[in-house]
């Protein structure tokens, strides 16, 4: 490949090697960055959040069982009673006289 490649071929090898050196400069650069900044930071977020005095809230035990028990009447199935009132049947309870 390089064999016959002319006065510049060794130049072509430094050129080669120099990009790859820089290459793996940037990778180890972005994972020194990952390491030591990115995750410190997470830690540091992560310890602040830790201790804030976290407490348990108490459980208003009234709202609770009244949710519960709406939650269960949502999954309940309704059938409707068969003494219900037929609202449109308009039968004449009484008599009227009218004046023609």
């Amino acid at each position: 490949m390089f064999s016959n490649g002319g006065r510049y071929a060794r130049w072509r090898i430094l050129s080669m090697i120099i990009v790859g050196i820089m290459a793996a400069s940037a990778l180890l650069t972005a994972n020194f960055i990952y390491q030591n900044i990115y995750v410190t930071l997470s830690n540091a977020n992560i310890i602040i959040v830790l201790s804030s005095n976290l407490s348990v809230d108490t459980i208003d035990l009234k709202n609770y069982n009244l949710a519960e028990e709406r939650t269960r009447y949502k999954t309940e199935s309704f059938s409707w009673s068969d003494k219900i009132r037929n609202i449109f049947n308009y039968e004449v309870s009484g008599t009227t006289t009218t004046k023609l």
